[in-house]
């Protein structure tokens, strides 16, 4: 085995290693994703409890027998309205998940494309030394 057989398999096991490393976390939230993900959450979850309190108010309004429709209805709008944004984020969160999954498949994809395209090289540097050993 030549030297340049061998610096070119260590070059090559030195690529393969640094994939290893770039896929080593991919399954975690790190950094920004972590802190969006975390920070809509909490708003949401305030706003979830904001909400709550309006409907606990609506519900005892109500009960009032002489609680102003007008009232109730602006509180009932409120609410609706609450609840449209509670989704709206809801959905803008889902929508973060799943942009950040693909890109985490793609990153999967082009590293499984780099390993075989690596390990095909290390396999043809391979058969040369074998048939160069044959000679």
């Amino acid at each position: 085995m030549t030297q340049a057989h061998m610096d070119q398999i260590e070059k090559q096991i030195g690529q393969l290693n640094k994939i290893i490393d770039d896929l080593k976390n991919i399954h975690q939230f790190e950094g920004d994703p972590y802190y969006h993900i975390n920070k809509t959450i909490l708003e949401i979850d305030a706003r979830v409890n904001q909400n709550a309190k309006k409907v606990d108010q609506y519900r005892a309004l109500k009960k009032l027998k002489n609680s102003s429709q007008l009232k109730r209805i602006d509180l009932g709008l409120d609410i609706y309205s609450e609840n449209f944004t509670i989704v709206n984020q809801k959905n803008e969160l889902f929508d973060f998940y799943i942009k950040d999954i693909y890109e985490r498949i793609e990153k999967i994809g082009k590293s499984i494309t780099t390993q075989s395209h690596i390990l095909l090289k290390i396999s043809d540097t391979l058969k040369d030394l074998v048939e160069e050993k044959a000679q």
